[in-house]
């Protein structure tokens, strides 16, 4: 079956939430503290989508292949104006379905968004240390352009910052 894309609908939460604590669980471990990755909770991340969706601040955008949602990705205008104009808050993929051309679907239609929202240059962050998102951005152009320090749950985390200066 081919991958589509498509606008999230807050139905979709619970596919969201769980594909974001898949997400976080293994290229996160031994960068973020064990603790907050074992607290993830599903419910408590079902709530926060639930809440991304119903607002509509922000765009989130999922993969799908049949009526199976194997990915997503959340854009919108930049927390760091200075770095660029739009930002991609958060993009997962289910691990079965990497490598499969779903990630580089989801960029390149959250790319196009931001484009057409005038949301350019986009950046993305990275936790320091994931490898395979660094690889990932890195392959489509997406450069390294600073650092930014944030905290989950209490603790200060370091994060590259992305920028893709050309679609």
């Amino acid at each position: 079956m081919k991958t589509a894309v498509r606008r999230a609908t807050p139905s979709d939460a619970s596919t969201i939430a769980a594909i974001t604590i898949e997400g976080w669980n293994e290229p996160y471990k031994g960068l973020i503290a064990q603790e907050t990755l074992n607290q993830m909770s599903l419910e408590k991340r079902t709530e926060g989508w639930t809440k991304v969706l119903e607002e509509g601040k922000s765009q989130v955008i999922v993969a799908t292949v049949g009526e199976t949602v194997t990915g997503f990705s959340n854009f919108g205008p930049s927390r760091y104006e200075q770095l660029g104009a739009g930002e991609i808050y958060a993009f997962y993929v289910l691990k079965s379905c990497q490598r499969q051309g779903v990630g580089k679907l989801l960029i390149e239609e959250s790319l196009k968004k931001l484009s057409q929202m005038n949301h350019l240059p986009p950046i993305v962050l990275t936790l320091k240390g994931n490898t395979s998102a660094e690889e990932f951005y890195k392959k489509r152009g997406v450069q390294a352009c600073g650092e930014a320090v944030n905290q989950i749950e209490g603790r200060d985390y370091v994060e590259i910052v992305c920028r893709c200066n050309s679609l």
